[in-house]
């Protein structure tokens, strides 16, 4: 299968973020986070990285207590004008009620009530979140049409699962949506029957080899610190017709980018609106 690279996606957003940039000046990523997770650990070097590169300031705000939590709230209601907020889950405890304050104009990746009125609701403006929208940017990069195929996005998350489903449907996608907890057996099922194959869950070995056909798309939005592989768990064939994206270099890249596209655009609309 042909590898699908995130990394020359993500230059596109780059340089809309640099653009952004020097409109509303520079952003500050606030990325909250559970430093005993290793997986969240990871993936705030990985946005930490990205933001030197963006010239956008990062920064950690670990979560390991609700008492932290409670210091973290004060915060989510007065913001420093150009402050945005990411939630790296999970969180060592119940985060709806984090995740309920986080105010419209500053969550980039779309875990708050309004941006997921705004997705479920069909609000053609809206924003992806960051891994959900790199998914749908990386397939359209084919250029195979999604009209009419099979797709299978495994896992329910807010910020991947469900946002997915709602967006291959709205591009009239055949879309079944599979939670982790039903049987591998099921699931492995419906792999061999899909054309798009999202895997979103966390879990491995829920698509075996022998679920993977030529012509089908297979996404991976997993990742695993403990040795920087995917949900998928390996590669198919080279020479098998189809595409993949690699874990590290597929989905990963464009997902860190994203957030930061999110993040400026949702501000950029703010200050714009003069909210």
């Amino acid at each position: 299968m042909t590898p699908l690279l995130g990394k020359p996606l993500a230059k596109r957003d780059e340089e809309s973020v640099a653009r952004m940039r020097e409109a509303i000046g520079t952003i500050n990523l606030c990325c909250i986070y559970d430093p005993a997770s290793s997986d969240a650990v990871s993936y705030l070097h990985q946005l930490q990285a990205t933001g030197r590169r963006l010239q956008t300031a990062v920064e950690p705000i670990a979560c390991s207590s609700l008492a932290e939590a409670w210091k973290i709230k004060q915060r989510l209601t007065h913001p420093n004008p150009l402050d945005s907020f990411v939630v790296l889950r999970p969180l060592p405890f119940a985060d709806s009620e984090l995740i309920s304050l986080l105010p419209a104009e500053r969550d980039p990746d779309c875990l708050g009530a309004a941006a997921r009125s705004a997705i479920y609701s069909g609000d053609k403006n809206l924003l992806l979140p960051g891994t959900a929208r790199s998914v749908m940017e990386l397939i359209a990069a084919t250029g195979v049409a999604i009209r009419g195929r099979r797709a299978l996005v495994i896992g329910r998350s807010l910020s991947v699962g469900l946002p997915l489903f709602i967006a291959l449907m709205r591009a009239d996608a055949f879309v079944c949506l599979a939670p982790s907890k039903v049987s591998p057996a099921q699931i492995a099922a419906a792999a061999r029957e899909a054309d798009i194959i999202v895997l979103a869950s966390g879990k491995r070995g829920l698509v075996p080899p022998e679920s993977i056909r030529a012509g089908q798309m297979i996404i991976d939005c997993g990742y695993h610190a403990s040795d920087r592989g995917g949900d998928l768990g390996f590669v198919p064939p080279e020479d098998l017709p189809g595409f993949y994206t690699p874990v590290p270099g597929g989905v990963g890249p464009l997902t860190a980018v994203s957030l930061f596209y999110n993040a400026y655009s949702e501000l950029s609309r703010s200050l714009t609106d003069g909210r």
